[in-house]
């Protein structure tokens, strides 16, 4: 599935080739019924919901929390650029700076071209930050870091083992 939304029986349309009657938008993000089941939407979602709402930093707070699930759309685009702005402007690195602002031109197609990194992006930045955690642990949560360090231990015993015949 694409990144965007479809447009709703409410007849907003989110682009151009929407607005024009396009059967999918971009080819974006998030399924024909409008919901985001794509694990990328869910995790950019959690991440610019760690600086929305009351619970978090007042520094940081950047208006209500959205929906924890749905599409690629506008307001989660726009948060998403914004917060990645902040980040950039925060580093005082022009280059960051100038590739960051390149989001506002087009929300929707800077933020589905670039959801891994600007997912990853306000999740360090949130961390770095002392802003909560998202829901499940952001990016890496606790059950990858146990299985990972199981595999680890598991190898780490395995190679100290006596082999037969040594």
């Amino acid at each position: 599935m694409g990144y965007l939304a479809t447009p709703s029986a409410s007849k907003k349309s989110c682009c151009s080739g929407c607005a024009a009657g396009a059967s999918k938008c971009g080819g974006g993000l998030g399924d024909d019924a409008g919901v985001a089941t794509d694990p990328k939407i869910l995790a950019l979602r959690a991440q610019v919901n760690r600086f929305r709402g009351a619970d978090a930093p007042a520094a940081f707070r950047y208006g209500e929390k959205i929906p924890a699930s749905g599409p690629l759309d506008i307001e989660l685009a726009t948060a998403a650029v914004v917060l990645n702005e902040r980040r950039a402007f925060d580093s005082k690195d022009s280059n960051l700076i100038d590739q960051a602002a390149k989001g506002f031109a087009n929300p929707l197609g800077f933020v589905a071209a670039n959801i891994d990194a600007i997912t990853k992006t306000i999740s360090i930045y949130g961390d770095l930050n002392g802003v909560p955690k998202a829901p499940g642990g952001g990016i890496f949560g606790s059950t990858t870091l146990l299985i990972v360090g199981a595999f680890a231990i598991g190898v780490f015993l395995l190679k100290s083992m006596p082999r037969k015949g040594s």
